[in-house]
Order: structure tokens, then sequence, then C-alpha cells
């Protein structure tokens, strides 16, 4: 799962911030995942066996599945950065990211 982060997230940024964006999209997955540590301890504590409570969790990954459907293609794209493109539309274009996330 984590292997296809390092290929996908360095397209989503223009050339300057393609470490910078990276690294935010993926540590700010991490952050969204901590908290699930923390439910399945209070699942654990109502009752619900580890198995159980591991299947449930596990449905998390068809949410992420669900998210790819309307994530953008960067398939053929051009990694480079256009020249036509000013610094202020770049900015605008990571505020939009960050926006979304």
């Amino acid at each position: 799962m984590h292997a296809g982060f390092a290929v996908y997230f360095p397209e989503l940024f223009p050339t300057r911030l393609r470490g910078t964006g990276g690294g935010f999209c993926f540590n700010g997955g991490r952050l969204l995942a901590a908290p699930i540590l923390v439910l399945n301890a209070l699942m654990r504590s109502w009752g619900v066996s580890l198995c159980n409570s591991g299947a449930i969790l596990g449905l998390l990954f068809l949410v992420g599945a669900l998210v790819l459907i309307v994530a953008p293609e960067t398939r053929g794209g051009n990694c480079r950065p256009d020249p036509r493109k000013t610094d202020r539309e770049w900015r605008i274009s990571v505020q939009t990211v960050r926006a979304v996330l």
C-alpha cells in the first residue's frame, strides 16, 4: 500500500514542492491513522474480539479504494514544471490540495 505513495504523491506537486508535498501527504496519513489504535482499544474494551475488531477496521481499506476513484490521474502527465504557470498559480494549486486534505 505504501509503495504507491512514493510514485503518486510527487506527481501531484510542482517540482520545487515535490518533497514537501509528498512528505506532508504521507505523514498526514499517519496522523489520521493514529486514532485507529485508540479505536481498536475501545472496541476491545467493549468486548469485541481481536479477530472481529481487525476485520471491522480492515474495512477502512475499502474507504481508501473508494477515494482512489476520485483521485486525479497522473499517468502520462508531464512532471516538469510548466513555465507558463506563475508562482501565484502554483501556490493556489498547493492551497487547493491542502484544503482537500
